[in-house]
Parts: C-alpha cells; sequence; structure tokens
C-alpha cells in the first residue's frame, strides 16, 4: 500500500492508520470491506508514514497544531499486533506534543496504558469508546468486544494520561434502551460524552441497516429531540456532552480558552455551542 493512503490531512487534523481492515463488521459501517480480517503493517511503514507526515507543510506541531486521528478504517485493539503498532505511532509522535484521539469498540490492554502513561503528557490521548447500541449490539457490531466491557475501559483509563469519552454515534439506541444506557454511563463517570446521529459523510445505499430508528436515515441530521432529551439526563449528572470529538478534545484540554482556537476546530455542527458551558 503507497503511504500516501496510509495518512489524510482535513480540517487541523491528520487520520493516521496502522492497518488495514477492521474485522468487527458493523452493518451501518461506511466502509466497503467492514468484515475484512485486519492486516497490520509494520513498523517500517508505520515509519515511513509519520516522516512524511513530520515534512509535511500542513502538519503543525504542538498542543494547539494538528490533531492527530488515529485509525479511522482499522482497529486500534483488535489484536496484540495492533496494540504495538499503536504504542509505536505515539512513541513516534508524542514528543510533538499534538494532541491524539483514537476510538476503539474492543478492551484496551493493560500493557497499552502502562506503556503510553510513560510516553505521553497528561491528556495528550483521548480515547472514544464507541457504543451504538445494547440490545441490537451482536447483531449490528457481531465481532466487537461486549458491551459492557467497552464501558469498563472508562475505569481502566481513570488516573491514567489518556482521557476517556463515550462515543454514542451512530445513535443507533431505542428510546426504552434510554434508562439502561444512562446507568452505564453514569457507573463509569466518562470524562465527556460524543453524541449524534451522523457516522459519515460516506452513505452505504444498499443496506438493511441504514435505516435508523428514529429518523428516515442515519444521515438525515445530527441529532433530534429524544436525543436532546436523553443528553438532559447526561447533563444532570454532571457529565459533559458534545456532538463531535474536537470538540471534547478542546474541551479536554482547556483549548477554548484561547480565543484564536475555536475557529480552527470549531466544526460548525449547528448544534447550541457548548464551547464554554463545561469548566471541568
Amino acid at each position: 500500500m503507497k503511504k500516501d493512503k496510509l495518512f489524510k490531512f482535513a480540517d487541523n487534523r491528520v487520520f493516521i492508520d496502522i492497518g488495514e481492515g477492521c474485522g468487527n463488521a458493523c452493518k451501518y459501517c461506511y466502509l466497503d470491506d467492514a468484515d475484512k480480517p485486519q492486516k497490520v503493517f509494520n513498523h517500517n511503514m508505520i515509519d515511513d508514514c509519520i516522516q512524511e507526515i513530520l515534512s509535511n507543510p500542513e502538519f503543525k506541531p504542538g498542543k494547539t497544531g494538528t490533531i492527530i486521528s488515529f485509525c479511522p478504517h482499522t482497529e486500534p485493539f483488535k489484536s496484540s499486533f495492533s496494540t504495538k503498532a499503536m504504542i509505536f505511532a505515539i512513541r513516534k509522535l508524542a514528543p510533538y506534543k499534538n494532541l491524539m484521539q483514537l476510538a476503539t469498540k474492543e478492551i484496551i490492554p493493560d500493557f497499552f496504558i502502562t506503556e503510553v502513561n510513560d510516553i505521553l503528557d497528561d491528556r495528550q490521548l483521548t480515547a472514544f469508546i464507541s457504543v451504538s447500541s445494547l440490545e441490537k449490539q451482536s447483531c449490528l457490531e457481531p465481532f466487537a468486544s461486549d458491551y459492557r466491557k467497552r464501558f469498563e475501559n472508562i475505569n481502566k483509563l481513570r488516573g491514567s494520561k489518556v482521557k476517556g469519552c463515550i462515543y454514542l454515534k451512530p445513535f443507533l439506541f431505542e428510546e426504552k434502551e434510554f434508562e439502561s444506557l444512562f446507568r452505564l454511563i453514569k457507573e463509569v463517570n466518562p470524562d465527556a460524552v460524543c453524541i449524534g446521529i451522523v457516522y459519515s459523510h460516506f452513505e452505504k445505499q444498499t443496506t438493511e441497516f441504514l435505516k435508523h430508528p428514529t429518523e428516515d436515515s442515519l444521515l438525515s441530521k445530527g441529532t433530534n429531540d429524544k436525543m436532546h432529551e436523553f443528553c438532559n439526563y447526561i447533563k444532570c449528572a454532571n457529565i459533559p456532552v458534545h456532538f463531535t470529538s474536537t470538540c471534547v478534545i478542546a474541551q479536554l484540554n482547556y483549548l477554548w480558552n484561547n480565543v484564536s482556537i475555536p475557529q480552527e476546530l470549531c466544526v460548525s455542527c449547528s448544534e447550541e455551542c457548548v464551547k464554554r458551558k463545561w469548566d471541568r
């Protein structure tokens, strides 16, 4: 695979893959080969990719520079090989002080947390723990870890340099699941919750799962009244709620205090602005 296929710059972020294929086979995924077994790139290939990123004029080092988004097309913790590849990439990039993010539907290994704690600055990496359904998880995400184990990641991260966010996107929960979902979130008390219907700008035209329980399709709009009602429950538990991952990262790192930052990180999600609402 060509190096320029391993990363992409967009909207003050650089997206980096450490492999191809995910292996979770999520039915709503925007990838055409979502059920393809994961193939992890070797460290030399990842290193070459990182060196090319660092030499690219679009890359800006530092806490307020380019956000590094890992694994847009693969699962960072699908195997010990992918986990070690993640540690390798983080070790190479951490000295530049850029903020980082990753999303997972797997159990974060203890050895990953131990190793990156010696590499990262506090809050430099945010882990988005992805959950889209409770009752339909085995059908929608057949090869991902059980959602209960995913929530336990938040407890594992507590006290580490990695911040934990519950990522409810796409929000495929039925209203009857709200009570159980709220209880799970309140029990683990994450650093933030990110919520939304829209999963991707790419839409699969032929899938039975394109239909959303409360909307015309997965991509009809970002949020709805029921979701806002659920958000209010979370806010009452004093847990910050956001609609985009960049907003989560900016809030957890107090970047909105810098008046020059919102213009760079705000994605104009059209929701009520929460930049200065939470001070945590």
